[in-house]
């Protein structure tokens, strides 16, 4: 199926999740309240060509890989993997994001920092194995899926891809 004729299918609520250059975390507790972190892995890893290219800084470099889902109550809204150029943060922030189970936005919110983000790419896939058993949703389900950047003072600050199971969405298709 074409992604034009997926897009057509999709609710309000599901463009706004893929099309966002907000705080998705806001979206998400104006949808369910209270939205807390479950980190899946957290490790600094060097930086290979790929992600030295994605995030343009040299192979090599620092890079704070971070896996999340993030929850409200029982229901598991989103599955987040960022990546984050050490070099390029605070210390406090890094402190944040490095041992506490904080949503991103929030942490930028608490901490004032000025940033924008930059949508790079979004689709609707099938959910895997993993996809499923976190979202509690059958293989092959339809998941959005996103990838942007936070841009802050002209470089990229972090790399986030997002997934958001379809059928937890479905509010007032119009």
């Amino acid at each position: 199926m074409r992604f034009e004729e997926i897009e057509k299918k999709l609710s309000p609520v599901h463009r706004i999740l893929l099309t966002t250059d907000g705080s998705v975390t806001r979206v998400l507790e104006a949808l369910f309240g209270q939205v807390e972190v479950e980190t899946e892995l957290q490790k600094v890893i060097k930086a290979g060509e790929r992600v030295a290219s994605l995030l343009e800084i040299h192979k090599g470099n620092k890079v704070n890989l971070r896996v999340v889902i993030l929850r409200a109550g029982e229901i598991n809204t989103a599955y987040a993997v960022s990546l984050t150029p050490v070099e390029r943060i605070e210390p406090e922030f890094r402190g944040y994001i490095m041992k506490e189970d904080i949503p991103i936005g929030r942490i930028m919110r608490k901490l004032k920092i000025e940033s924008r983000r930059e949508l790079r790419n979004y689709s609707v896939v099938k959910a895997g194995k993993k996809l499923s058993r976190i979202f509690r949703i059958s293989p092959g389900e339809a998941v959005l899926r996103r990838n942007y950047n936070i841009i802050r003072e002209g470089k990229i600050m972090m790399n986030i891809t997002e997934f958001f199971p379809c059928s937890l969405y479905r509010f007032n298709k119009k």
